[in-house]
């Protein structure tokens, strides 16, 4: 069973960050690392959200900005912008976000289903009434 619909059946520990001041949320057993923006090798003919790749411990890992991947305005990056890395079907991806928020704890009875299933977000994650939009990230590489 994948992390991501472990987290949906039976609650666990999310990674909250923003884009374009909305809050996401990840699966924090799906995250190796986060770290601060590092230099990005650009790779010809790939889509304008994968801005290349980094080096990561020896390790290959390919970068995807989120808000371009969401089909966002583009902004500058900044000191608080970082890239949280990912294991997604046993790949390590990287998502360029705006800000990493917090790390927190949900059940299930925080978690409702998207209205639109064939968007990236699948799930929304009701703390206390604030909103946070769980992704679907098998979708962001697909």
């Amino acid at each position: 069973m994948r992390s991501f619909d472990n987290l949906i059946e039976n609650g666990g520990q999310i990674l909250t960050y923003t884009v374009n001041n909305v809050e996401y949320a990840v699966d924090i057993t799906m995250v190796t690392d986060i770290i601060e923006l590092p230099e990005i090798t650009v790779v010809p003919l790939m889509p304008d959200y994968i801005k290349g790749v980094i080096n990561l411990r020896g390790k290959v890992v390919p970068v995807i900005d989120l808000r371009e991947r969401f089909s966002l305005e583009r902004i500058d990056y900044d000191n608080k912008t970082c890239v949280i890395i990912i294991n997604i079907q046993e790949i390590s991806v990287g998502m360029i976000v705006d800000r990493v928020v917090d790390a927190e704890n949900i059940t299930t009875a925080n978690i409702e289903e998207s209205l639109r299933k064939n968007s990236y977000v699948s799930h929304l994650i009701n703390i206390n009434g604030n909103m946070k939009l769980l992704v679907d990230y098998d979708k962001i590489i697909a």
